[in-house]
């Protein structure tokens, strides 16, 4: 039997030792029949009905946001006549953020997740992306293995915190001369290093709705953050120190709407300024675990 063929039966061999052969030949049938597309106008109804199988706690976006913030970068795989899930995929400057990859629960354990992951992948390197990351539920062991599986790794963490607008009055006040404003879109890259942002996040940000604005003094940016004051939420937020999150919310409060009296922050390794939060009357919506990996050929 020629060397080829051998290695193919024996790699067949430690397959059906793990997975039950008519499962595994059920799979290759499911996998073989997915396809992928990207999301048009008329497919709120799949986000409206899946995104709640993430299990954040947030509230689905209404019809006109997720057309102009979820569906240009969403595509839907689908087995014959039904959706089976969808991946939402931002794309930075060299890097891209997975940011909802989810399975319709008649799907799961199919290979569907990591048909989707594969694509994603393949497309990323073709468009020359060097980097992809994700959140992840902590607890969400079957998830972590499939990102594994796909070279990703932990990063470190995250931490959703709610809290009433009435918590800024007690925040510490901000040391004399350290003021928050909004700031151009032509300031986005210097504040971007200056501050450890990812490149092209603070673009992307303003792109999906988000009000950008840096706190300052005579030494320069303190902290700076994105608002967007539909959700309404925080993120990305990045602190020099705390003493930059009184003048940075006080800056927001104008913006702030009605019927929103609470705002979302959404914060990565800062285990001091989710501390203060939670100090002051924050609660804790989400914890995550951010995992990324290399897209680099191998």
């Amino acid at each position: 039997m020629p060397a080829a063929r051998v290695e193919k039966s024996r790699r067949y061999a430690r397959v059906v030792a793990s997975v039950n052969r008519a499962q595994y030949v059920g799979l290759l049938a499911m996998n073989s029949a997915l396809r992928l597309r990207p999301a048009g106008p008329a497919d709120y109804a799949h986000y409206a009905r899946l995104f709640p199988e993430l299990e954040t706690g947030d509230a689905t976006f209404s019809a006109e946001k997720w057309d102009a913030s979820v569906r240009p970068q969403m595509l839907l795989v689908e087995s014959g006549p039904d959706v089976a899930g969808y991946a939402y995929v931002r794309v930075l400057d060299g890097m891209a953020y997975v940011t909802h990859i989810v399975v319709a629960p008649g799907f799961r354990g199919r290979g569907v997740g990591r048909f989707l992951m594969d694509h994603i992948a393949a497309e990323l390197r073709a468009q020359g992306v060097g980097r992809w990351e994700l959140n992840v539920k902590p607890d969400n062991v079957a998830a972590i293995r499939l990102y594994e599986a796909v070279g990703m790794r932990r990063a470190g963490e995250g931490v959703a915190v709610r809290f009433d607008w009435t918590l800024v009055a007690t925040l510490p006040e901000a040391p004399s001369g350290l003021v928050a404003r909004a700031f151009p879109a032509a300031e986005d890259r210097a504040l971007e290093a200056a501050l450890a942002f990812v490149p092209g996040q603070l673009a992307d940000a303003r792109r999906r709705g988000a009000l950008p604005f840096v706190a300052e003094d005579t030494s320069g940016p303190r902290g700076a953050l994105c608002f967007d004051p539909t959700f309404p939420g925080c993120f990305p937020v990045r602190l020099r120190d705390v003493a930059a999150l009184r003048p940075l919310l006080e800056a927001l409060v104008p913006h702030a709407l009605a019927d929103k009296p609470h705002v979302q922050m959404f914060i990565e390794d800062n285990e001091p300024l989710a501390t203060l939060l939670l100090e002051r009357g924050g609660a804790v919506r989400l914890r995550t675990m951010h995992m990324a990996g290399s897209l680099d050929p191998a």
